[in-house]
Formats: structure tokens, sequence, C-alpha cells
């Protein structure tokens, strides 16, 4: 289905990132390929990924999915940079973790909540900051 490619096509910006060149990072999270007709990306990115599938409740995994690939992404492209551009995309992707586990607080109980946690901690080193994950976000209702 058209999730399932939109999913694979901002993996492989993504691994191309990994292996290539960081330009591919915001490929990854931005999309790509844009229609020359409409200007709109065929690719769509994990932060478009995100944001269709946020309100679908059968969507959530892929949201969770997404979401974390767009921190990611944006964490690995901050590393390739110099400052203060370095710290400026760590720091987005420290927030875009946060920002999910605060208006989603079932993450914490999702098979995604060890991957959100190790990916925090290692923002939170890369900011020189104690690495605390998930266990030092507040938990709606605190």
């Amino acid at each position: 289905n058209m999730l399932t490619a939109q999913v694979a096509a901002a993996s492989t910006y993504e691994d191309r990132g990994d292996h290539e060149n960081a330009k591919w990072y915001g490929f990854a999270w931005q999309g790509g390929r844009k229609e020359e007709k409409t200007g709109k990306k065929r690719i769509w990115g994990w932060a478009k990924l995100a944001h269709v599938t946020a309100r679908y409740k059968q969507y959530r995994d892929t949201f969770f999915q997404a979401r974390y690939h767009l921190a990611r992404c944006r964490l690995k492209y901050g590393l390739a940079l110099e400052e203060p551009r370095r710290t400026k995309y760590v720091k987005l992707a420290g927030n875009d973790l946060r920002i999910t586990v605060e208006l989603y607080p079932e993450l914490r109980d999702s098979s995604w909540a060890d991957r959100y946690d190790r990916l925090l901690k290692q923002i939170e080193k890369e900011l020189g900051q104690p690495p605390r994950g998930l266990a030092g976000l507040k938990k709606k209702g605190n």
C-alpha cells in the first residue's frame, strides 16, 4: 500500500545517509522528488509520514516509527555539521522525541519505548547532559 511504499522510500534515504552522505538524512525527513506540475514531493519523508498517520489509531505504530526516524535523522544530520548548526539539529531531535512521548504517553508501553529511550540518551550525551532518557521525562498527569 501507499504507506508501506512511503516508509520504504524514507528508509532508503536514511540508509543512504548512514552509508553515503549526511545530506540524505535531510531527504529522509523532508521528502524528495518534487513533481514538476504540482511541486508536491512524491516521497514524503518521515515528517509527513508522522503528520499523516498521527490522527489514526490504526497507524500508531507507523506514527511512532516515523517520529523516531525523524529524530534519528536530525541527530545524524546534526552530528555531521559544524557548530552552531550541530547543536541546533541535535536539540531538534531531542524535542521530536520529548514531544512525541508527552503527547502520546502510550508510547512508553509500546515496542518503540526502548528505541526512544536509547536515542534520547544518545542525544542527551551529545548535548553534555546526564543521559536519563524516558525516565527523565515527566509522565502525563505529574
